[in-house]
Formats: structure tokens, sequence, C-alpha cells
């Protein structure tokens, strides 16, 4: 359903943005950084995010030859109903506020991939490097 669902949504959206008259349409889908690296304690939606992320980099792809531009959001930890049974507040922490401008930044000239707040993508970045051995001792 998490997928899914998106997937549904971004190819009909997708293809009324192609149809619309719009200068320039944009569309966005929310993915997370769950989806960057395979956790256990986050598997089921980790894998929906990630496939939805590849989804949308294939629709970026078919956008091209049309007039589409699709940006993924990629936001970490947000203080979000989702989130109610988590321990918050530190660094990593953002608010639905800080993500919507975040989005509101992409749908001005975000490129194919944005990260709210910005810092994730250095963390993922680090993060994707880990070898597997290494990864699987962590628990994050």
């Amino acid at each position: 359903m998490n997928f899914t669902s998106a997937v549904e949504f971004a190819a009909a959206a997708a293809a009324e943005l192609e149809r619309s008259g719009s200068a320039r349409p944009v569309l966005i889908g929310i993915g997370s950084v769950a989806g960057d690296r395979g956790r256990a304690s986050n598997r089921a939606y980790g894998a929906a995010k990630a496939g939805f992320a590849t989804y949308l980099q294939g629709l970026a792809q078919r956008g091209s030859a049309s007039r589409v531009r699709v940006v993924v959001i990629k936001p970490g930890f947000t203080d979000t109903p989702m989130t109610a049974g988590l321990k918050k507040g530190g660094p990593l922490w953002s608010s639905p506020q800080r993500v919507a401008a975040d989005i509101a930044r992409a749908l001005e000239r975000g490129g194919p991939t944005s990260y709210s707040p910005w810092f994730w993508r250095w963390i993922l970045m680090i993060v994707r490097l880990l070898p597997h051995p290494v990864m699987s001792r962590l628990k994050f």
C-alpha cells in the first residue's frame, strides 16, 4: 500500500501534468531517508520508500522527454503522527514546517533528489558507503 498507491497516484499525476498547459510542470514525490539503505528496524517501510524513489527516477527520465520535472523529497526524522511512539529531539529531528519549507524550495529549484533537512544528503552518502559487515553491526 505504501508503495503501490503512491506509484499509481504519481503515474496519474504525471500523465495529467504532461497534458496540462503549464509551462514547467513539477511532480514532487515524498520519499524518505529510510529508502537509502536497508535497516532491520524499518525494512518494509524502507523498501517501499526505496521502490517509490526508483519509480520516480524512471518518471523523471521519461519526463525529460516531456516537460514534467520530477523531484523526490527525502525527509529524515520528522515530528508527525507516524513517529508518535519514538523519542524525539536532537539535531536529526525536523518539524513538519521545516520539511514543508524544503519542499517549497525544491518546487522552485530542486534537483531530482532533495533531502530535508539538507544535511541528510551527506549522512546518507556515508551510510550508503558502509560495507555490509559494518552496517549489519550498527543498531540504528
